[in-house]
């Protein structure tokens, strides 16, 4: 298949890209900087195309010919939100989808994988579980043929964040806990995450 993972350029797009190019689909990463991609050895043999979720105007024509679209744009900010400078997971998660989701319906695209994550609700108090929440809520009412995922915390040698708690585990006789109730975390490979994905396009009954 013909499919354009947006979001490829980052942690878990590009292991994503890797996947399906390995399983022997035709893939172009969506990136806002396209030259990115042949500076990352996971993207080898993937095409290039500009687009910003968060700009419908970028968006127009770069799903031409596509089959499908795997949606992994990861707000790029994370974990803190700066308004002013639009910024937001609101911004990138729920309007993000909704404009990708947009082209891929004028465009004719056939399928939609959306990249979730753990605790995604559209009617959480929490930003980051409402956004994507309300961004599944967009993919499920498309007309598309549509997936998706919901991981919990992925991590691989690129990970910013689960390998600092590691570094602080291996070099300090204590690690603080962040919050003060205790919280049950389950990592997940982020190859694992990758061909979870890939095997979503073997298997017609996973959409």
């Amino acid at each position: 298949m013909n499919v354009v993972v947006a979001g490829g350029t980052g942690f878990i797009g590009r292991h994503v890209t890797k996947a399906l190019i390995d399983a022997g689909h035709r893939v172009t990463v969506m990136s806002r900087d396209p030259s990115s991609v042949a500076k990352v050895p996971e993207l080898a043999g993937a095409g290039a195309v500009r687009g910003d979720v968060t700009d419908p105007r970028t968006l127009t024509g770069t799903l031409a010919g596509a089959d499908a679209v795997v949606g992994c744009v990861q707000f790029p900010n994370h974990p803190v939100e700066a308004p002013r400078r639009g910024r937001t997971y609101d911004r990138y998660d729920r309007q993000g989808t909704e404009n990708l989701v947009a082209e891929a319906v004028d465009a004719g695209v056939r399928r939609y994988f959306y990249m979730s994550g753990a605790g995604a609700d559209s009617r959480s108090p929490v930003v980051w579980y409402r956004a994507k929440g309300h961004a599944e809520e967009t993919v499920r009412s498309s007309g598309l043929e549509w997936a998706a995922l919901r991981p919990s915390w992925a991590y691989g040698p690129e990970d910013r964040a689960l390998n600092k708690f590691a570094f602080m585990a291996r070099r300090l006789p204590v690690v603080l806990q962040v919050g003060v109730k205790p919280q049950r975390v389950q990592p997940v490979w982020v190859g694992d995450v990758a061909r979870a994905v890939a095997r979503a396009f073997e298997r017609d009954g996973a959409w």
